[in-house]
C-alpha cells in the first residue's frame, strides 16, 4: 500500500513536494489516477528571507540567519552547525531573537515567523 510522502527539493529557494494515493475509483472510460503531487515553492531565497526578518523585526543580519534556520525546523545546535557558530554563540542569538520577536520559545519562534507577513510576500 502506497504511503504519502514528502521531500523537500530546495531549501533556497524553499522547494517542496507531497505526494498522496489517490483512494477514489476512476471515473468512466479512463484509468484511476495513481497519485496526487503538489509541489510549493518560495521564490525568494534564504538571503531574501532573512533580509526581510532584519526589517521586520529589528534583528541584526547574524540573528535573523539563525531565525529562519530555527524556523525551517532546526534544532539550535544544527543552525549553529550550519552557519559556523557556537551551540553558545548561537543560545545568546537565540535569546536576543526570542526578544525581539516577542518569542517565548522555538515553536512560538517557529509560528510568528512563519505567520508573519513573509508568509505571504
Amino acid at each position: 500500500m502506497l504511503e504519502m510522502q514528502a521531500f523537500n527539493l530546495s531549501k533556497c529557494p524553499w522547494v517542496e513536494m507531497l505526494v498522496t494515493p489517490v483512494q477514489t475509483p476512476a471515473f468512466a472510460g479512463s484509468q484511476a489516477p495513481v497519485a496526487i503531487v503538489y509541489i510549493s515553492g518560495d521564490r525568494r531565497s534564504q538571503a531574501d528571507r532573512c533580509e526581510q526578518l532584519v526589517d521586520l523585526f529589528g534583528l541584526l543580519p547574524s540573528e535573523a540567519r539563525l531565525a529562519w534556520m530555527l524556523a525551517q525546523a532546526t534544532t539550535i545546535s544544527e543552525a549553529a552547525d550550519a552557519l559556523g557558530l557556537t551551540v553558545e554563540t548561537a543560545r545568546n542569538y537565540s535569546k536576543k531573537i526570542y526578544a525581539k520577536t516577542g518569542a517565548r520559545g522555538h515553536a512560538e519562534l517557529v509560528r510568528i515567523i512563519l505567520t508573519s507577513v513573509l508568509a505571504i510576500s
